[in-house]
C-alpha cells in the first residue's frame, strides 16, 4: 500500500512538473536567459521515480518491522471496543500531531512571506519605462576600433543605424545596466567649493550615450537629455540624478554647475581642466535592486570618456512599437 501510495504521488507530481514548466516559461520575462529552452529533464524524472520507491518501501516497512516485534495479544487487548490506548502509542499520537501541525505552520508562514514579498517587488517603480525596450550586447573588434574616435564613431553609426529599423523608436548605448547593480563609486570635486580631497563627497558613476533617458523612460526633470551634439570635439557634459542636487545643491539650481571625478580622467579639450558641466537632473532609477535608491548618482556621456580604452560592457538599448517578431 505505501509503494502504491508513493508511487501516484510521483505519477501525480510528474504531471504537476509538466504543466507547470509551461506555465512558469509563461509567465517569465522575454529577458530571461534561455527561458523558452527550460523543460523537465528524464534524469531528474528518473531522480525522482527511484526516490518515489524508497519512500514507499521505507515508510511502509519501518509499521511491519514495528508491528513484527509486537505482543499479538497485548495489541488486541488494547484495540478492543472501549480499551484506552497505552501511555507509549498516546505520546507517539500527540508528537506525531504537533509535528506535523508545526511544519504546516512553517510552510504557510514561508508561502506567505513570499506570496508577500512577490506583490511587494510587484509595486516597485523602477524609474524608468523597461517596456517595449530591448538591450543587448555587442563586441566591437579591436583593430576597427583602436582609437578614441574609431570607438565613438562605433557606437555613433551603430545606433544610428538601429534607429531607422523598422517599429524602432529610438536606441542608445550604456555601460551599467539598470537594476544590474553595477557602477563605480569615486569622490567628486564641485567647483568653486574648497573641500580636503579626503572629505569630498562620494557618488556613483555611470556612462550612457545620446538620448538614453529618452530611450530608457527616464523622467529629465531639469535641463537636458545628451545628443548627437555632446561630442569628442565639445565641451565635457553629465547629467544628475535628483539625490545628487537635492544632496549638494538643496537651495540652488544645479544646471550649469561643475564637476570634476576623483579618478583620473583626461579631458576633452586640452584647455579644459577637467570639469564637466551639468546640463541635466533625471529621476533617481533603480541601479542596485529594488530598494529605493537614494545614492548620489552621475552620469557621463560615453564618447567623452572613451580615452586610449575601450570599455568592456556595451549594451545598447532599442525602444519599439509593436512587436519586433
Amino acid at each position: 500500500e505505501s509503494v502504491l501510495l508513493a508511487g501516484m504521488g510521483g505519477v501525480l507530481g510528474t504531471l504537476l512538473a509538466f504543466w507547470a514548466t509551461d506555465v512558469i516559461v509563461a509567465l517569465s520575462p522575454e529577458t530571461l536567459t534561455r527561458v523558452a529552452d527550460t523543460e523537465l529533464d528524464t534524469r531528474v524524472l528518473a531522480f525522482t521515480a527511484v526516490i518515489s520507491l524508497a519512500t514507499g518501501v521505507a515508510f511502509g516497512l519501518a509499521p511491519a518491522l514495528l508491528v513484527s516485534t509486537n505482543n499479538l495479544a497485548e495489541s488486541l487487548k488494547e484495540g478492543r471496543r472501549g480499551a484506552t490506548a497505552s501511555v507509549q502509542t498516546t505520546r507517539t499520537r500527540n508528537m506525531l500531531v504537533v509535528g506535523q501541525v508545526a511544519l504546516a505552520l512553517v510552510l504557510l508562514v514561508g508561502a506567505g512571506l513570499l506570496i508577500n514579498s512577490f506583490v511587494r517587488l510587484q509595486q516597485v517603480a523602477p524609474g524608468c519605462d523597461p517596456q517595449q525596450v530591448l538591450a543587448f550586447n555587442v563586441a566591437p573588434s579591436a583593430a576597427r576600433t583602436s582609437t578614441p574616435q574609431q570607438i565613438a564613431e562605433f557606437y555613433r553609426e551603430l545606433t544610428e543605424k538601429l534607429k531607422v529599423l523598422p517599429r524602432v523608436v529610438n536606441a542608445s548605448v550604456v555601460f551599467q545596466l539598470p537594476l544590474s547593480g553595477s557602477g563605480a563609486t569615486t569622490s567628486v570635486e564641485i567647483e568653486g567649493r574648497a573641500v580636503d580631497p579626503a572629505d569630498r563627497p562620494s557618488v556613483v558613476i555611470h556612462m550612457a550615450g545620446p538620448n538614453y533617458f529618452k530611450t530608457m523612460g527616464i523622467p529629465v526633470m531639469r535641463g537636458r537629455d545628451f545628443t548627437e551634439r555632446d561630442d569628442l570635439n565639445a565641451a565635457p557634459v553629465l547629467i544628475v540624478n535628483e539625490a545628487l542636487a537635492r544632496q549638494y545643491f538643496p537651495n540652488e539650481d544645479p544646471i550649469g554647475k561643475r564637476l570634476a571625478p576623483g579618478f583620473s580622467t583626461l579631458p576633452v579639450r586640452d584647455d579644459e581642466s577637467g570639469m564637466h558641466e551639468i546640463v541635466g537632473v533625471v529621476a533617481n532609477a533603480l541601479f542596485d535592486g529594488p530598494n529605493p535608491d537614494s545614492h548620489p548618482r552621475y552620469v557621463f556621456l560615453a564618447e567623452q570618456q572613451m580615452r586610449g580604452a575601450l570599455p568592456t560592457d556595451p549594451h545598447f538599448f532599442i525602444r519599439y512599437r509593436g512587436s519586433l517578431e
